[in-house]
């Protein structure tokens, strides 16, 4: 018999400190969060949105930091190429979170700890770092299923669409 995995949950604390309704989680709402911290020039006044605001910007500086650690490990850091967050703040406002390979919306604010539709910076050079130049917006799915196959051979499989003649 197989066993199901549970899905972890992130840490409660956490959750508790976002104090976000679930309306303030859809696609629609975290692609505005985005863009509004891409256009700095619409800075809000509104206290709640400028707390969303800093949540977004630290989840994704966490992340950030985990592809620092990721890098190091590796052997792979170019601290000159390293991406940035305002770069993954415009990779994001360009994709409009969208995943580069399957196109469906990425999460930026996700509850599951592997939640596979939490966005994920891909490396098309998996023998390179995190750089400016070698990375897309992807899903957790379509970066952890590409693994080290050719970008280009995964991105036509990912949008391939078959049509069934009767």
């Amino acid at each position: 018999m197989i066993e199901t995995k549970v899905k972890e949950k992130r840490k409660v604390t956490q959750r508790k400190q976002w104090n976000l309704v679930e309306t303030e989680l859809t696609n629609e709402m975290q692609n505005s969060y985005i863009d509004s911290l891409y256009d700095v020039s619409h800075c809000c006044e509104d206290e709640r949105r400028k707390h969303i605001h800093s949540i977004v910007e630290n989840q994704i500086k966490t992340k950030i930091q985990g592809y620092h650690q990721q890098d190091i490990k590796k052997t792979i850091y170019d601290e000159d190429k390293f991406i940035t967050l305002p770069k993954v703040i415009e990779l994001l406002h360009t994709c409009k979170n969208t995943c580069y390979y399957c196109r469906e919306p990425v999460l930026i604010l996700y509850e599951y700890v592997r939640d596979n539709k939490q966005w994920s910076l891909e490396r098309r050079d998996n023998s390179r770092g995190h750089n400016n130049d070698n990375v897309e917006i992807a899903c957790l799915h379509c970066n952890i299923c590409r693994k080290t196959m050719n970008e280009e051979r995964y991105l036509f499989t990912k949008q391939l669409n078959i049509i069934k003649q009767s």
